[in-house]
């Protein structure tokens, strides 16, 4: 099978880029150096939902930090998970794209994961297909909806280092190529094909008996294992758990996680998950009005040219076209925003229809 090397560009910043630079005649790239020898990876392109997140122009952008905040949560998260099976796998996040589902605004995120050391495909798949099953990574909520999962073998050439020289604060050099983040230093888990980062490292205390050892040899205590929060930096201590039922005097949030009683239908989204699964179904005084997820708002804010529905923008709805002040702008989902943001080559609206017919 030929791959193009379209399908190896990493562009997310700190990891490897594969794409194929200028080269001579005898087929070696310009101005790089080759390792003698490199071992085989596998790799996957997998796209999933995110439900429990909201679309913003900057993870659109790779530079932001809200791209690099998500990206960073996803990678800590799948990298928990991967650490059950041989081998080491590595996750780079490529993209966030917009998905509109109902009322409800979702997130595609596309990513890569890399192995090294284990070729066995269906063990690789099998991890984040059963994270998409569960229906959660991380923190964030996972629907298979548009699920994709894409294989290749090994690139047919050896793949030139970059000579990264210096790397931003909060990450180390890697392989003298890449950056990694630095948590993921003296972590028990080789991240470096020279082992680089396990160096040197302090020998992990010794557990209390009534503490439970995260895998990156963190201590917590044995009763927050298996209580759908992740106390461990590494999700450790979520793994390989049966289900959890909450005892009485709690809720159970839509991830499984536990939150008091008293926390449910106080107007606010408790559960740690986003799902707002505590505020569904409350009943809303007479002075108020519920939004399509179970919010309650104040009357007065329906349709006042603001989206206050955190998790949808049911009360700016059917509002009628009079709607927004001369001063303002309409959106196509009728929402206002000032009228000087209007084709200012930004999308201000949710629907992007600002920056339409400019």
């Amino acid at each position: 099978m030929k791959i193009s090397y379209e399908d190896f560009i990493f562009s997310y910043e700190g990891k490897r880029a594969f794409r194929q630079p200028p080269s001579r005649p005898d087929g070696r790239v310009v101005g790089v150096t080759y390792p003698k020898c490199i071992r085989k990876q596998v790799y996957f392109k997998i796209g999933f939902t995110i439900t429990n997140l909201q679309y913003t122009p900057e993870l659109a952008q790779k530079t932001s930090p809200e791209f690099r905040r998500v990206a960073e949560e996803l990678i800590l998260a799948l990298e928990a998970l991967y650490r059950a099976i041989h081998g080491q796998q590595a996750v780079t996040v490529i993209s966030f794209r917009p998905l509109t589902h109902s009322s409800r605004e979702h997130v595609l995120v596309t990513l890569y994961v890399g192995s090294l050391g284990n070729y066995d495909r269906s063990s690789i798949e099998r991890v984040i297909k059963e994270a998409i099953i569960n229906g959660n990574v991380g923190r964030y909520t996972v629907s298979d909806k548009n699920f994709s999962i894409r294989g290749f073998g090994a690139p047919s050439q050896p793949l030139p280092t970059s000579g990264i020289a210096t790397c931003p604060p909060g990450q180390f050099q890697c392989d003298g190529s890449r950056c990694v983040d630095e948590r993921r230093r003296c972590d028990s888990r080789p991240d470096c094909a020279d082992r680089s980062d396990e160096a040197d490292c302090e020998k992990p205390k010794a557990c209390q008996p009534d503490e439970f050892r995260c895998g990156d040899g963190q201590c917590i205590k044995e009763f927050l294992k298996c209580d759908r929060r992740y106390d461990c930096q590494d999700g450790s201590d979520e793994l390989s758990c049966a289900g959890v039922v909450c005892p009485p005097g709690t809720f159970r949030c839509d991830n499984g996680s536990c939150i008091d009683l008293f926390l449910r239908c106080d107007g606010r989204g408790d559960c740690p998950d986003r799902s707002g699964a505590d505020e569904r179904g409350c009943p809303c005084s007479p002075s108020q009005w519920q939004c399509d997820f179970g919010q309650c708002l104040d009357r007065s804010k329906l349709c006042d040219g603001t989206v206050d529905c955190p998790d949808d923008n049911s009360d700016e709805r059917d509002c009628g076209i009079p709607g927004c002040t001369p001063d303002k702008f309409r959106c196509s989902d009728g929402t206002c925003i000032p009228a000087e943001n209007k084709c200012n080559g930004r999308r201000e609206c949710r629907d992007g229809s600002d920056e339409r017919n400019c």
